[in-house]
């Protein structure tokens, strides 16, 4: 199917399926991910303070859900503690036990972290695994273990491109 582009504020594009508007689109009749989140009222969103991450939470604030937002730099991220429903909370998500107590009492974890650039390695740098090796695996054990279990939803750029950064397969 064609895509069409959406300008972003620093020229960044969103692709949206021809005939098809906004992140609400369904793709071969499958619920979006707002409409199922619809159901699920405990959102943590690790990421949220990042480019993506910001239009998702601002989106999701204007509907009756509760979400948790943990940022690193609290100072940065001002314009979370205007939203309502959204409580910003300063952790390091990459302490387990800091992690750990995110994600208890939540319906669905979304997992938005990412890094473009990182320190030379060998396939990638330590910050890169961390953030995309680590963190990920970490939050689908935490999910898989607690009695209730969260839904994980995790959305990476990692393989769009030929040229762009992959993890080893």
């Amino acid at each position: 199917a064609a895509a069409r582009r959406h300008g972003g504020r620093h020229g960044h594009s969103l692709r949206a399926v021809e005939g098809r508007r906004g992140p609400e689109a369904r793709i071969n009749g499958l619920p979006t991910a707002l409409e199922f989140m619809e159901h699920h009222r405990r959102i943590l969103v690790v990421g949220g303070t990042g480019f993506i991450g910001r239009q998702l939470v601002a989106h999701l604030a204007s509907r009756p859900q509760y979400l948790k937002v943990p940022t690193r730099r609290r100072e940065r991220a001002r314009w979370a503690t205007m939203l309502p429903n959204c409580e910003l909370i300063g952790a390091d998500i990459h302490d387990a036990a800091t992690l750990e107590r995110l994600t208890r009492d939540v319906d669905v974890v979304i997992n938005l972290v990412g890094i473009l650039h990182d320190g030379r390695g060998d396939p990638y740098g330590a910050g890169f695994a961390r953030a995309h090796v680590e963190l990920p695996r970490r939050l689908a054990a935490l999910c898989a273990r607690l009695p209730r279990a969260p839904r994980l939803l995790h959305v990476s750029a990692l393989g769009v491109r030929d040229d762009g950064p992959r993890l080893p397969s």
